[in-house]
């Protein structure tokens, strides 16, 4: 499914970056507040999402796809989507 997504929209002239967060390290919110209180927007992990960051905030777009697990995305998807807290 990215796939036939991403061929349709570099087909109708979109650039696309597709990054597969499940082979990356990334951990999950620690619910700290360090990005909320210390540091606005700026997470105290220091693991694969600092490449992910400018990313998303440079996107027009953002899609999430994900094989579902127990009702939901999984894991890995899940811990990129909190850390965007």
């Amino acid at each position: 499914m990215v796939s036939a997504f991403s061929i349709g929209a570099m087909e109708a002239g979109h650039e696309v970056i597709s990054i597969n967060v499940a082979h990356k390290n990334i951990k999950g919110c620690m619910a700290c507040e360090y990005c909320r209180e210390k540091e606005k927007g700026i997470c105290v992990q220091k693991d694969d999402m600092q490449a992910i960051y400018p990313e998303i905030l440079l996107a027009d777009m953002v899609v999430f796809a994900s094989p579902i697990y127990y009702f939901t995305l999984s894991a890995q998807l899940q811990a990129v989507i909190h850390r965007t807290y």
